[in-house]
């Protein structure tokens, strides 16, 4: 977001996150001039943290199709990448002790006011136990908070590890099979150009069942 304000990071931020959320977190961001980018939906991640560089300060992007709770926790994921920053520089594992013990701390406060609903709480209090690299790399975390998206009655996807190997499925208009998997993702195969691409296992996917 140019020319950073609270005004403007309220504004932009307001649509994603619950409301009791937001003046903390805009306090925080506008305290740390992070710059905040609202993203189309992206297949391999949720979010990013890019450090200063080339003038530019720190900046976070996010998906801007997650529900609120989800675009909350990913927020906080990437808001523990910059303090890790911060406070390390590049001499540390990006996902490493450092950062750990930053997103628990980021989460905490959260936790304990009861942001999140129930489930959401308890999977987190079970996630803070043996962080992941994200809530990505966290199956039940990442289906308790996907439960909360909006859905249509006639709503047409899947998730792609519910299909068998080897069945076509549709993704943003193009046609790809279903392959193996590889340590926490799919490859699939994009039928028109024949490349390979790696997909998360609850990608949202259209399945192509022939006659």
């Amino acid at each position: 977001m140019a020319s950073l304000t609270i005004e403007k990071l309220r504004t932009g931020l307001s649509p994603y996150l619950p409301p009791v959320t937001i003046e903390p977190l805009v306090k925080l961001i506008y305290d740390h001039q992070i710059s905040i980018r609202i993203t189309r939906d992206r297949s391999t991640k949720l979010g990013d943290y890019r450090s200063p560089f080339n003038g530019k300060g720190h900046q976070i992007s996010i998906n801007g199709t997650l529900n609120p709770y989800q675009f909350l926790v990913t927020l906080l994921h990437e808001i523990a990448h910059c303090f890790t920053y911060i406070q390390f520089k590049n001499s540390v594992p990006p996902h490493g002790e450092e950062w750990k013990n930053q997103f628990k701390i980021m989460l905490e406060p959260f936790i304990k006011h009861h942001i999140f609903p129930n489930d959401i709480e308890l999977a987190l209090q079970k996630h803070l136990k043996s962080v992941k690299a994200s809530s990505c790399s966290d199956p039940h975390l990442l289906m308790v908070l996907k439960s909360y998206d909006e859905r249509k009655e006639d709503h047409p996807f899947v998730h792609l590890d519910s299909l068998p190997l080897h069945t076509k499925f549709e993704f943003r208009d193009k046609i790809y099979e279903k392959g193996e998997k590889r340590r926490t993702r799919i490859v699939c195969t994009e039928q028109s150009s024949g490349k390979q691409f790696l997909f998360h296992p609850i990608a949202e996917v259209i399945p192509i069942f022939a006659p």
